[in-house]
């Protein structure tokens, strides 16, 4: 089962504020299913219009190391 967020907490996740999210989604860019005055999101939908693609396989929260890039003087 996917998890459901709510737009407050996809705006946590996002690191905008809730009014973005509301703005996604009236848009028709971010899909969510309204709730009572509020909307819930599929957190792999909100993880997929961020850039995350999903990797079958993979548990959350588990990443690899990003190599880090020297600075040139």
């Amino acid at each position: 089962m996917n998890d459901l967020i709510t737009t407050k907490e996809a705006a946590a996740l996002a690191r905008v504020h809730r009014e973005s999210v509301l703005r996604w989604i009236r848009a028709g860019k971010l899909r969510a299913g309204k709730a009572g005055r509020d909307y819930k999101i599929e957190r792999a939908d909100l993880l997929d219009f961020m850039g995350f693609p999903r990797k079958p396989g993979r548990k959350p929260g588990k990443k690899k190391p990003v190599a880090t890039q020297r600075r040139q003087a």
